[in-house]
């Protein structure tokens, strides 16, 4: 296993996102909710492959794995900051191949199992 920088994980993971289409716009976004009653920091808000985004990031050693956990999470960030009409995205970075990164659009994305 390789152990890499935080820095070093950060640009190749960023590499790898930007040439599969990820236009950041703002990130470590803080809120309180008054009206949900619950407060968070949301990674970032973006455009993912052409559609306008709150994403979350993880590291995972292999195998890379989404949790369902993940949407909820996102789906707490996005009623927080109001912005629900955005696209919800959860990047899984390698952390022993940085530039690996997996994502998963959950606003698209179909469970095969029911």
């Amino acid at each position: 296993m390789r152990s890499y920088s935080f820095c070093r994980l950060a640009s190749e993971a960023l590499n790898a996102l930007y040439k599969a289409g990820l236009e950041p716009e703002q990130s470590e976004i803080a809120f309180v909710s008054q009206r949900y009653g619950h407060a968070g920091t949301a990674d970032l808000l973006c455009k993912w492959q052409g559609r306008p985004a709150i994403a979350d990031f993880k590291t995972q050693e292999p195998p890379l794995n989404f949790y369902t956990e993940h949407p909820l999470q996102i789906a707490g960030y996005a009623t927080g900051l109001e912005v629900e009409h955005r696209d919800r995205v959860s990047f899984i970075i390698d952390r022993d191949h940085p530039g690996v990164v997996e994502a998963r659009n959950w606003s698209t994305y179909r469970n095969s199992k029911g």
